[in-house]
C-alpha cells in the first residue's frame, strides 16, 4: 500500500524514535531547534517532498490517533496495514501512550465548543428610589449562570435585567431549543 508514510518504513530504528518525537512535539506544538537537523536527515533518506509529505502524514496520523481514541490493537493493525515493522509499531505505541493525556488536553483546548451552563441561580429585587429618577418602584431580577468550559473549569457570567428583557431571554432561549429540535429531528429522519 503506498501512502505518504511509507517513506517512514525506510528509516532505522533510532532515527525513526527521533522521528516520533519530532511528530509528536509537533502535534503538541512545542518545537524546538534540535528539530531542524532531524528533518534534513529525513530529507536526506528519502527526498525533500516525500520527506515533508511524510513528515505530514505522520503528524496527522499522530492527531487522528489521539482524537478519536483509537485502542493500541486498531493502531496495531493500521500500521501494520501501512508497512511498519514491529519495532516501529512498538515504537509508535509506546510514544503515544506516553504522549495520549499531554496531546488530549491540547486538542481539547482547540477547536469550536462553548461552555455549557450547569446552574442558574437568579434573585428579584426592587428599585424604590433612583439617585437619577427619584422614586422608581419597578423590579429587576440579578441572574447568575454557572459555565462549565469544554476544559471542566468553572466559571460565572451575572447580570441584571428587568421583567421585559428576562421575558424576551426566554423567549430567544425557547425559539433556540425549538430550533436544535427541528434540526436534529430533521437529521434522524434523513
Amino acid at each position: 500500500m503506498e501512502t505518504a508514510l511509507a517513506p517512514l518504513t525506510l528509516v532505522d530504528a533510532e532515527e525513526w524514535k527521533e522521528l516520533l518525537g519530532l511528530g509528536f512535539r509537533e502535534a503538541a506544538v512545542e518545537r524546538d531547534a534540535e528539530d531542524a537537523g532531524l528533518g534534513a536527515r529525513l530529507v536526506e533518506v528519502v527526498g525533500s517532498d516525500e520527506a515533508q509529505a511524510a513528515h505530514l502524514a505522520l503528524v496527522a496520523l499522530i492527531v487522528d490517533a489521539v482524537r478519536t481514541g483509537l485502542a493500541e490493537d486498531q493502531l496495531r493493525g493500521n500500521l501494520e496495514e501501512l508497512g511498519f515493522g514491529e519495532g516501529h509499531i512498538a515504537a509508535f505505541l509506546e510514544t503515544l501512550g506516553r504522549a495520549r493525556p499531554t496531546l488530549q488536553r491540547g486538542l481539547g483546548s482547540i477547536g469550536i465548543a462553548f461552555d455549557a451552563i450547569v446552574d442558574i441561580d437568579w434573585r428579584l429585587d426592587y428599585t424604590v428610589r433612583s439617585s437619577a429618577g427619584g422614586s422608581v418602584h419597578e423590579p429587576f431580577y440579578f441572574v447568575s449562570l454557572k459555565t462549565r468550559t469544554p476544559g471542566g473549569d468553572l466559571s460565572s457570567v451575572e447580570f441584571t435585567c428587568n421583567l421585559e428583557q428576562l421575558q424576551d431571554l426566554y423567549a430567544k432561549v425557547q425559539d433556540a431549543t425549538k430550533q436544535v429540535s427541528r434540526i436534529l429531528t430533521g437529521q434522524a429522519d434523513a
